[in-house]
């Protein structure tokens, strides 16, 4: 059986090939795209030489537009070096990233001093100091040691990012040293409701952060193995995070 495929022009647009103007191998580009559309199709094919005119401009549309669709077949044509990724780029086209599950891991309660070093050529940057704080989760719960901190830059598109560090000791005596980059931002309203010390729905504003932790402990040492994304919320004096273990 053979079958003709139509509107090769389209087929090409839709797959991001190249105008043939624009590449030296027409007859290899001419496969390409007539593979895309197949697979696009769901037909196999076996690509035939088509033995009349070899005119530049018409021969390789004659070629690849028969094909055989009775068995997989060979998809490279003899004599073609064509090596293109277009046919495959084409059946992922469509492909979408598969659903990432999470699970609740804990809430993460910061007692917190800030100290601002005003505008700097970066932005406007600040230095904060944790005084102590708690996490409680199903897996693990306990306190956050004094002396930890970090800094955060508020950049001129009025981003904030933060990089902070600290320990985490749990109630069985295990110490967890986590670490953290995120970022906050939202609304010019949102933000200056936020910097004045007042209390903002978090669902306001951006704030996420993305923990890493590191432990000694053979007990906790599954934690060393895990990536963790976090969501924040601010009041005048305390940061929290409720943070969650990325499956």
């Amino acid at each position: 059986m053979l079958e003709m495929i139509d509107e090769p022009v389209r087929v090409a647009h839709d797959c991001g090939f190249l105008p043939f103007e624009k590449t030296t191998n027409r007859e290899g580009l001419a496969v390409d795209i007539f593979r895309a559309a197949a697979a696009l199709t769901g037909i196999n094919v076996k690509f035939a030489p088509f033995p009349s005119s070899r005119d530049s401009s018409y021969w390789p549309w004659q070629m690849g537009a028969l094909m055989h669709t009775s068995g997989v077949g060979e998809l490279k044509p003899k004599g073609l070096q064509y090596t293109s990724q277009h046919t495959a780029d084409a059946s992922h086209q469509e492909a979408s990233m598969p659903e990432i599950n999470t699970r609740f891991l804990f809430t993460l309660a910061l007692e917190i001093q800030v100290s601002s070093l005003g505008d700097t050529p970066y932005g406007r940057r600040r230095m904060f100091h944790f005084d102590g704080g708690s996490f409680d989760g199903p897996k693990l719960k306990g306190k956050v040691l004094p002396g930890g901190g970090g800094w955060s830059l508020i950049r001129r598109d009025d981003v904030m990012e933060v990089d902070a560090r600290l320990i985490l000791e749990t109630n069985d005596n295990h110490q967890i040293y986590a670490a953290w980059k995120g970022l906050r931002h939202g609304p010019k309203e949102v933000m200056d409701r936020l910097y004045q010390g007042e209390i903002v729905d978090p669902g306001a504003y951006y704030f996420r952060t993305t923990p890493y932790f590191e432990t000694s402990s053979e007990k906790y040492s599954w934690m060393n193995r895990i990536c963790s994304i976090a969501s924040g919320s601010l009041s005048a004096n305390a940061r929290t995070l409720d943070v969650f273990q990325v499956l």
